[in-house]
């Protein structure tokens, strides 16, 4: 549901709503995958941890203009992808 009404938001020019509903798109993912999770322990760290900086990644890079949030936004993004390697 929150993916619609970001979807949404975004399509309709409503900046305030889908700035709200980006940050909170990677937790709610978070949520889910731990609610369904079936790998071991050492993997399911892994995935919450890329998780968790991805939702940090997003929160920064709604500081547009502003090189030191996007650097940090972009490094948060980028360790997390290695770890889902």
């Amino acid at each position: 549901m929150l993916c619609v009404i970001h979807i949404c938001a975004r399509d309709m020019r409503m900046e305030k709503i889908s700035r709200f509903t980006k940050v909170l798109l990677m937790p709610s993912l978070l949520w889910y995958y731990l609610s369904m999770q079936t790998e071991p322990k050492s993997l399911a760290v892994l995935v919450i941890v890329a998780l968790v900086l991805h939702t940090i990644g997003d929160a920064f890079l709604l500081f547009p203009g502003q090189w030191l949030m996007a650097g940090i936004g972009g490094a948060s993004f980028f360790v997390g992808h290695i770890l889902y390697i």
